[in-house]
This record gives structure tokens, C-alpha cells and sequence, in this order.
């Protein structure tokens, strides 16, 4: 006589299991990462109460605010990252062996620099890779670096104002910093402007200390300079908004500003004597091998700074650095 059926516990973790998992830990909510995988949030629940149930333990706790990862979950997120990035190596490196490029690849880049380089390297790999995925994170530069070490972003675009510990890097560009005011102000018509005249100007700065504003701050240090700061704005958008509107002036690198210029919104004036500037390198987690997808990713990165320089007023330095 045939036993009745019983319902066993999984007693493994699949690799879809362990990829939602940390497409939770990145959104930190879910109904964030329900959106960002176009899937219901109760498919997400039901995911995540089965690997608690496998487990034997809680990996989150829930609140109104999103989740938190327990102890457990945070070991598992260290652990399913290495995992999915061994597995992901193994399996690009075998289809390489087809010379069909395939994968996924997540590229992570200060929100200046992608407003100039995100939508080309959507398009150039998809056009000629067509069976690879490419997501950009757009996030503050300071992040960057722990985004790489902890396997949350396979290449990056970080910059020179943080340590490069754990990371493989080779210079992309050099950019200049520009004073942007509204389209027609006195202080933004001449090509340059001193950094003496800045000050005393109502400035619109971001206000996270890192990045562009460890920069800028830097510079005024520097030379003994005071700043105004009128208002202090995470966001470039909102300041090249505030700043076309006639309420201060922004100090950004010209790859942020380009479009606005180009569209008559603003004015930007290439601050000089002395002049501010930060230089971009491209990284790679370093003590690993790269996957064929992530050295595409970095050959198509290098292609396009050589070919977007002028529109982003790079320094002609790269090409001499980068050949």
C-alpha cells in the first residue's frame, strides 16, 4: 500500500531564492523591490517566508519604515553575494566559450557622471550585446566603494575624493568644476571666473559632505575663502532647477549640467585660479577574476569618455593616460 503524501520541508536554497533576497536587501523594502522586479509584493513574501522556513530563522524584521536584516540575514546576504558571483563568473566564462556575450552586469556611477553616461551604455550594450542585462545605479559617490566590496555593483565609476581600498582601478577622465547660474547672469556669461569672485555668492550646494561637496569645500579651504551657502540640496537636478530660476549658484562638474546648457536653461563659467577639479576611475573588485561582461562593461565605459569627452569637457589628458 502506497504511504500517504507528506509535505518535507526544502531543505536547500535556490539561486532564484538567494537572488530576490538580496534584490530585497538592496530596495529595503518590499514593496521597493516588488517594483523594481515587476512582480506582486506577495509573490516577494511568500519567497521570503520560504527561505526563513528552510533556514529555521528569521532573516528580517518588518516595520512601517521597511526591513531590517537579522544577524542571520546579514550573514546570508554575505554569503548568497559570493555565491551568485561565483556562479555568475562560472556561467559567463562557459558562454563565452560560444563568443555569444551573456549575462548581467550592475554598473554603479555618482548621479553627475550618469547623467552623461547612463543612457549610452544602455544603448551601445544592448546593441551590440543584446543577450546581456546592464542595470546602473545612479547613488552618491561616497557609496560607491562599499557597493563594490560588498558585491552589490560589479564595475564602478568612483572618483579621487575617496579611498580605493579593495578596488582595481585605471583612470577614465579628468573633469572641471563650472560655476552655473540662470541663462544671461553677469557672473556665469565669461568662460571663466576666479574662485576669488565666488565668494560671497548664494550658493546652492548638496548637502551630503562627500563627493562633489568634499570637493568644492576643499577648494575655498584652500585659499582661506568663506562660502555663502544658501541652501544645501541632495540632488542635481533640484539645484540646476534652483539655479535657472534665478535663486543662487551651483557649482557642478560640466558633465551634470550639459543638457541644461545646451537647452538655454543655465549658464556655466569654468572655475579657475585655481581651478577646481576631480578625476573619475573606473573599479573592479579587486583579488577576483573579472567576468567577460564586466571587462566588456569597462572597455565600453573607456570607449565612450573618449567619445563623449567634448560633450562632457573631460580633460584631453585622459586620451594621453588611457592609450
Amino acid at each position: 500500500m502506497p504511504r500517504p503524501a507528506t509535505h518535507r520541508r526544502p531543505r536547500e536554497l535556490t539561486l532564484h531564492q538567494m537572488r530576490v533576497f538580496q534584490r530585497l536587501v538592496e530596495a529595503g523594502s518590499f514593496s521597493r523591490a516588488a517594483a523594481m522586479a515587476d512582480v506582486t509584493q506577495s509573490a516577494l513574501s511568500r519567497i521570503a517566508a520560504q527561505m526563513e522556513t528552510v533556514l529555521g530563522t528569521r532573516l528580517f524584521e518588518r516595520s512601517g519604515r521597511g526591513i531590517t536584516l537579522t544577524e542571520s540575514g546579514h550573514r546570508l546576504q554575505l554569503a548568497s553575494a559570493e555565491i551568485l558571483r561565483r556562479y555568475d563568473l562560472v556561467r559567463d566564462e562557459i558562454r563565452d566559450l560560444c563568443d555569444v556575450l551573456q549575462g548581467e552586469c550592475c554598473v554603479a556611477m555618482p548621479e553627475s557622471v550618469g547623467r552623461i553616461l547612463f543612457l549610452p551604455l544602455i544603448r551601445t550594450m544592448r546593441e551590440r550585446h543584446p543577450h546581456c542585462t546592464i542595470r546602473v545605479m545612479e547613488t552618491f559617490s561616497s557609496t560607491i566603494p562599499t557597493m563594490i566590496q560588498s558585491n552589490h555593483a560589479d564595475v564602478a565609476i568612483v572618483t579621487d575624493t575617496h579611498a580605493h581600498a579593495g578596488l582595481e582601478t585605471s583612470l577614465m577622465a579628468e573633469e572641471a568644476f563650472y560655476l552655473v547660474g540662470r541663462h544671461g547672469e553677469k557672473m556665469v556669461n565669461a568662460p571663466e571666473t576666479a574662485l576669488r569672485d565666488i565668494e560671497g555668492l548664494p550658493l546652492l550646494l548638496p548637502a551630503s559632505s562627500g563627493g562633489i561637496r568634499w570637493v568644492v569645500d576643499q577648494a575655498f579651504a584652500e585659499r582661506g575663502l568663506s562660502m555663502n551657502v544658501r541652501l544645501e540640496i541632495d540632488s542635481n537636478e533640484a539645484l540646476l532647477d534652483l539655479a535657472g530660476a534665478g535663486d543662487g549658484f551651483a557649482i557642478l562638474p560640466f558633465s551634470a549640467v550639459h543638457r541644461e546648457v545646451a537647452a538655454g536653461m543655465v549658464s556655466a563659467s569654468r572655475i579657475m585660479r585655481p581651478p577646481i577639479r576631480r578625476r573619475l576611475f573606473v573599479a573592479l573588485p579587486s583579488g577576483r577574476p573579472s567576468s567577460p561582461i564586466e571587462r566588456e562593461v569597462v572597455r565600453t565605459l573607456g570607449a565612450l569618455c573618449h567619445e563623449l569627452r567634448k560633450q562632457a569637457k573631460w580633460s584631453p589628458a585622459w586620451t594621453e593616460a588611457a592609450s
